[in-house]
C-alpha cells in the first residue's frame, strides 16, 4: 500500500485479496463490510486506514517492531472477545489455524479474555467459536503461532504463591496469602492494585477467588510477553492510566522492549483516534522516559 490517496484495479484487487485470505474467499462483505463499503464512499479514507493499519501492525520503521501476524491480530482477537465483537473474534482467532497456531492457543486467548469480557462477551464468543472449534481436530494443529524470538510461556510467572485447594470449605483467609498476592503485585506490576487492599480488608475470601481465577486465566502456553501486550492494549483501549502503568511495568518485567510496547500503544490508536489518546499517553509517556 502506498501513500497516495487512490486505489489502482490492482491495489484494490490486492487488498480484497488479502482479505480473503483471512477470511475465506467471497467473505469480507459478510464478515467487514465496512471495507467495500467505505471504498465506494470514500475510497482515500479506506487507503489510509489501511496505511495506518499496516505501519502500526507490521511494527514498519522499528529496530525490534513485531511481525504480524501474529502479535497484532492475536491482541485484536483478545480484545474482540471482550468487546463482544463477533466478526472480529472470529477473524482473528481463527486466523492462528491458518498459521500454524494450534487449538490450545486459541483456547488461552479466550481464557483470558473471559477475565475482563464478562458473560455478555463470552456469550459472543461461544456462539461464533464453537462451531469452529468443534471441527478443529488435533490433525489440524500446527507448530505453534510464530511469536517473536525469545517469547516464551512459564508457568509460574503468574504464580503468586497462594495453595488456593487450602481454601477448600474454608470462610476465612490467611494474612499471609493476602501479603503473597501484595508482594506478586509490587514484584510484576510495580504497584498494588487498589481492588487488593480494599477487597483484603472488606471481603478477603472474595480476592482470593478471584486471584486463583486470575491465575488459571493467565495460565497454558501463551508468551508472558504476549499476555502483557493484551493487558496493555485493553487498559489503553478503556483508558485507565492506573491500569496501564501497571500492565507497562509487567510488560517490562518479562522482556518486552519499549518498541514493541510503543507499537500496541499505536495500535491501540485505531480504536481510539486521536482523542482518545491523551489518558493513554499521559501515563505511558512519563513511563517510557524511564525505560
Amino acid at each position: 500500500m502506498d501513500w497516495t490517496t487512490s486505489f489502482s484495479d490492482q491495489e484494490w484487487t490486492g487488498l480484497v485479496g488479502r482479505y480473503d485470505a483471512l477470511l475465506g474467499p467471497g467473505k469480507l462483505d459478510e464478515v467487514f463490510g465496512f471495507i467495500p463499503m467505505m471504498h465506494d464512499l470514500r475510497p482515500d479514507t479506506l487507503k489510509r486506514f489501511r496505511l495506518v493499519a499496516d505501519i502500526v501492525t507490521q511494527g514498519m520503521g522499528l529496530a525490534s517492531g513485531m511481525p504480524n501476524p501474529p502479535v497484532c491480530s492475536m491482541i485484536a482477537g483478545h480484545y474482540n472477545t471482550v468487546i463482544g465483537y463477533p466478526e472480529g473474534i472470529a477473524a482473528d482467532l481463527f486466523l492462528a489455524k491458518r498459521i500454524g497456531g494450534r487449538r490450545d492457543e486459541v483456547a488461552d486467548i479466550l481464557s483470558m479474555a473471559w477475565l475482563h469480557s464478562g458473560m455478555s462477551g463470552m456469550a459472543t464468543a461461544a456462539r461464533v467459536c464453537q462451531p469452529l472449534l468443534a471441527s478443529w481436530s488435533p490433525a489440524d494443529d500446527g507448530p505453534g503461532l510464530p511469536w517473536p524470538q525469545g517469547w516464551a510461556s512459564d508457568s509460574e510467572a503468574f504464580r503468586s504463591g497462594v495453595d488456593f485447594e487450602d481454601y477448600d470449605g474454608a470462610t476465612e483467609v490467611d494474612p499471609a496469602d493476602i501479603a503473597a498476592i501484595t508482594r506478586w503485585h509490587e514484584r510484576v506490576q510495580g504497584e498494588v492494585p487498589p481492588y487488593v487492599a480494599f477487597f483484603g480488608e472488606h471481603f478477603p475470601l472474595a480476592l482470593i477467588g478471584f486471584r486463583a481465577r486470575f491465575e488459571t486465566s493467565f495460565s497454558g502456553a501463551l508468551p508472558t510477553q504476549f499476555i502483557a501486550l493484551c493487558q496493555v492494549q485493553l487498559a489503553a483501549c478503556w483508558k485507565q492510566p492506573d491500569a496501564l502503568r501497571r500492565a507497562l511495568y509487567m510488560a517490562r518485567h518479562f522482556g518486552v522492549t519499549k518498541e514493541q510496547a510503543a507499537q500496541v500503544l499505536a495500535y491501540s490508536q485505531l480504536f481510539l483516534g486521536d482523542l482518545g489518546m491523551d489518558a493513554v499517553l499521559t501515563e505511558a509517556s512519563s513511563f517510557f522516559a524511564d525505560w
